[in-house]
């Protein structure tokens, strides 16, 4: 905690120190890698957090990493999306306490996507396509634990075969927000 003496008034104020951390580019082991190292530097645990983030989303496994990392912080933590907030980013952008974008971002939120990069056999591609449902239904269930629209509603945006884009009128009504970020 900070403690401020107005000279003027004779009092003390304490106010509580926030750390602001960034999440760019695309979600990879990299960006855990420093998502853990940033963290790790925050020594005061009573300091409140900002981490924006701005991204076209990333590798699901290290998604799921950084939400879990945010969610089990014991500080008070403000997400705010900027610029382009897309598929697995979202998902970060759900960590927060308190979830805003600034006034010009783009939310967009699509069925999950896994690379396979070598030759695969009908056997071990029958367990990656249990693999993806099993991500799919966790990347719905923790949207539907913070977003104001029903949990079928959102089963049937992923289903579609479309991307969904939020505007950030939308993305506040859907309650992938919580207002907008202004400074």
């Amino acid at each position: 905690m900070l403690t401020l003496y107005n000279w003027l008034e004779g009092s003390c104020k304490t106010q509580k120190m926030t750390k602001t951390i960034s999440i760019t580019g695309l979600i990879t082991e990299e960006t855990i890698r420093h998502l853990i190292d940033d963290l790790n530097q925050i020594k005061n645990k009573k300091t409140n957090m900002r981490i924006f983030i701005s991204s076209n989303g990333g590798d699901p496994y290290y998604t799921m990493g950084a939400y879990d990392l945010i969610r089990s912080l014991p500080n008070y933590v403000t997400t705010i999306g900027t610029g382009s907030v897309c598929s697995a980013a979202v998902l970060i952008l759900q960590a927060g306490d308190k979830r805003l974008i600034t006034p010009n971002t783009t939310i967009m939120i699509h069925d999950v996507r896994m690379e396979i990069t070598s030759e695969v056999k009908y056997n071990e591609m029958k367990y990656e396509v249990i693999e993806m449902k099993r991500m799919r239904k966790l990347f719905i269930d923790l949207l539907a634990q913070k977003l104001k629209i029903e949990k079928r509603k959102i089963v049937a945006m992923i289903m579609q075969s479309k991307d969904t884009y939020f505007n950030v009128k939308d993305a506040i009504e859907a309650g992938i927000v919580d207002g907008v970020y202004n400074g």
